[in-house]
């Protein structure tokens, strides 16, 4: 399975604000759970019921998540809103990379159906 991910197309002083990113997911997704190691890869980590996980590694610079496409453009609107212009959402085999400037959720989800 290949992972999506959500970061800037260059380095930017911008750190992902976990607390922040919990109480969203938890808005959305109530029975998300959390575990954090605060080490390594997945030092922050969201698993869902269906298995698929969303996780933040110790520097806070990019979020993985399992790919579903619904999540993937909730998370990377919530994240474009109030993070750098540069962010991008992409595929970890650089496949497809989305520009999130300008997009809401609807708009990120519709450049997900159609690639």
């Amino acid at each position: 399975m290949v992972a999506y991910l959500i970061c800037p197309t260059e380095k930017v002083d911008w750190r992902i604000p976990v607390e922040e990113l919990n109480g969203f997911l938890r808005s959305r997704w109530p029975d998300v759970e959390r575990s954090d190691s605060g080490h390594g890869q997945r030092a922050h980590q969201w698993t869902f019921e269906d298995l698929h996980d969303v996780w933040v590694p110790e520097d806070r610079e990019v979020a993985w998540l399992d790919p579903n496409d619904e999540r993937a453009a909730a998370l990377a609107a919530h994240l474009a809103a109030a993070g750098p212009p540069n962010l991008i959402l992409m595929d970890e085999g650089n496949n497809f990379a989305i520009e999130l400037a300008g997009l809401d959720e609807v708009g990120i989800l519709g450049e997900l159906h159609a690639r």
